[in-house]
């Protein structure tokens, strides 16, 4: 059992107080959560009741941080698990963000990669389902997203000759561009057969 002895307002964070137990500081809470709470003067509360009146405010801060996070562009739930942990957040506020963001649709995994599958132009298959699972997609939507994905041919193509451009049409040249490729995604098939048409096209030039 403890009284509240001050509840102050935040110089840095207005809607942020800092609450005093007997004359000592106890913990800072959202000023509404708070409120909410009868956290005021004279009011006495238990470790327990504290105790759940910091997660219910901790829950508040953190939904915010994360929808400031991202204002800017999409992230996926993975990001913001890894942004609120960084933050020193507990598991159960952030398991409560983000069912709280999936209930606004904040946060749309299917979505973002199908998005980020149409904002790639020069990535291959590969690579594209390797950056989607580094960032926290699941394997099974991943695997859904990229089933009627096919390297476009003429991308490509368009990579091919322009690392080509200048060069001899040498096995050296053709090891680097095939390594090039595969560092974009590429399967290896599919490179083998662009490297073949180049040669078939430029058989004078080596």
């Amino acid at each position: 059992m403890g009284i509240v002895t001050k509840v102050e307002a935040q110089k840095r964070h207005k809607e942020r107080v800092n609450v005093y137990i007997d004359d000592e500081f106890c913990c800072g809470l959202n000023a509404e959560i708070a409120t909410k709470n009868g956290v005021k003067k004279g009011a006495d509360f238990t470790h327990n009741d504290l105790i759940v009146i910091m997660v219910e405010s901790d829950k508040m801060t953190a939904l915010q941080k994360a929808c400031d996070y991202i204002a800017k562009m999409p992230k996926t739930e993975k990001n913001i698990r890894d942004y609120l942990a960084k933050k020193g957040y507990e598991e159960i506020v952030i398991n409560s963000v983000i069912d709280k963001m999936k209930e606004y649709n904040y946060i749309d995994d299917v979505a973002y990669a199908k998005e980020y599958l149409q904002s790639v132009k020069d990535m291959g298959v590969n690579k594209i389902r390797y950056n989607l699972l580094k960032r926290g997609i699941k394997k099974n939507v991943v695997d859904t997203i990229l089933c009627d994905y096919d390297d476009s041919r003429d991308v490509m193509l368009d990579i091919a000759k322009k690392f080509m451009k200048d060069k001899e049409y040498s096995m050296e040249n053709f090891a680097k561009l095939s390594r090039r490729l595969a560092s974009k995604g590429f399967e290896y098939d599919k490179i083998s057969s662009i490297i073949r048409v180049l040669r078939e096209d430029n058989a004078d030039r080596y």
